[in-house]
Parts: structure tokens; C-alpha cells; sequence
């Protein structure tokens, strides 16, 4: 939401952060393909692009030096991905349906558990850590982005 737009800050714990930043990994590259290239406002897009690695990068999700990098990074890390393109486009219904079977997934996990419920497991603190959208620190030519996410969809990763 704060990639496209839709507000400006998002209230989590760092706690959160810290548990979730090694795990969200392939999520960053589904938010790339699905909402941001699908932006029709290209100003608004390039921005969205630059974000999307700034906050990748403010909560620990990447050490790498530019957007290029973080996205080859993450095709690197995960070339599973690539099976959502068709005939030289992405399939943005592919990375749907994986994206909704992993949800189910996990809930059935969470309904068929065995497991007991362990309030240790739980953080006991909160320390506040929003994410707030800031401005780019960076080169912000983008050309050498668009130029490796094209040859990624055309199939040369």
C-alpha cells in the first residue's frame, strides 16, 4: 500500500520486522511484477520502483547498492519465479494463484497444527518501528533496472 500510494507510514514492531525480513524474500519480487509494473503512471511507477528497494533496504531485507542489485539478488535467490512467465510476458495469473495457495497453506497449517500454543513464542515487547516512505538514497537513473528486469522476462536470467 505504501509502494502505490496508499498512505505514507505503516505501524509494525520491530520485532515484526526482525522476524519477517529474511522471510518476505519472493513476496518482494511479487510486488514488484504485480502492483508496481502494472502502474499506469510511469513517473509514479519509476518512484514506486525506488521505494520498493528503500524500504527493502531500511528494514534489512537487503545490503545490496542499488535497485538492479536488490532484483538480481532476489532472481538469484529465488529462480523458482521465473515459471510465472508465458510466451515472453509475465503471467501475472500464475504469480496470483501461487501467492493465494501459499496463504491457504499456511492457514490449513494453522488449523491442523498439533502444536500447543506458546505465549514465549509471542515477542514480549513492542518497540515501535514504523516504516515510513523517504525519499530515495541513491542513484536514481533507472535505466540499468529496466534494462536487467527485460532480459529477465525474455528468459536471459
Amino acid at each position: 500500500m505504501l509502494l502505490r500510494g496508499k498512505g505514507s507510514e505503516v505501524v509494525v514492531s520491530q520485532e515484526n520486522i526482525d522476524a519477517e525480513k529474511e522471510n518476505i524474500g519472493r513476496y518482494w519480487l511479487v510486488l514488484l511484477f504485480v502492483k508496481i509494473f502494472n502502474m499506469s503512471d510511469e513517473g509514479k511507477k519509476e518512484e514506486a520502483v525506488l521505494q520498493w528497494y528503500q524500504v527493502a533496504k531500511d528494514i534489512g531485507s537487503t545490503e545490496s547498492a542499488s535497485p538492479e542489485a536488490f532484483f538480481t539478488e532476489l532472481t538469484e535467490k529465488f529462480p523458482g519465479f521465473s515459471y510465472g512467465k508465458k510466451d515472453n510476458d509475465f503471467d501475472l495469473e500464475a504469480q496470483i494463484r501461487w501467492l493465494i495457495g501459499k496463504l491457504v497453506h499456511r492457514g490449513q497449517e494453522s488449523v491442523t497444527s498439533t502444536k500447543s500454543f506458546d505465549e514465549q513464542s509471542l515477542p514480549q515487547s513492542y518497540t515501535p518501528a514504523n516504516i515510513i516512505l523517504r525519499e530515495y538514497e541513491g542513484q536514481s537513473d533507472l535505466g540499468e533496472f529496466w534494462n536487467t528486469v527485460e532480459k529477465y522476462k525474455n528468459g536471459a536470467n
